[in-house]
């Protein structure tokens, strides 16, 4: 089944490598960028897996946290567009 993860990525003064993260974010279902260097992902995969597949496309003195987010319970204010991606309807089955 899929939920969403959150991934947030410090890459310290170096520059986050955009095109292969890109890359590998575009194999899971669904992903957007709310804001810089942290994403809201759609998968079926669990976070070992989700941090496995990010951490090969970045630096080894980069941090990078996954976590499962239940967009259910939550408090804050994004972009109207990230709210929008939230409230889109998903398959919850696949990658």
């Amino acid at each position: 089944m899929s939920k969403h993860y959150i991934l947030t990525l410090n890459t310290f003064d170096r520059p986050v490598p955009y095109e292969k993260l890109q890359e590998e974010l575009n194999k899971f279902k669904d992903w957007a960028r709310y804001a810089p260097k942290n994403w809201i992902i759609w998968t079926s995969l669990d976070s070992e897996e989700i941090y496995k597949r990010i951490r090969s496309t970045l630096d080894p003195k980069d941090q990078l946290l996954v976590i499962k987010a239940d967009p259910g319970d939550h408090r804050g204010w994004l972009a109207n567009e990230s709210v929008e991606w939230f409230k889109r309807k998903r398959q919850t089955t696949g990658e």
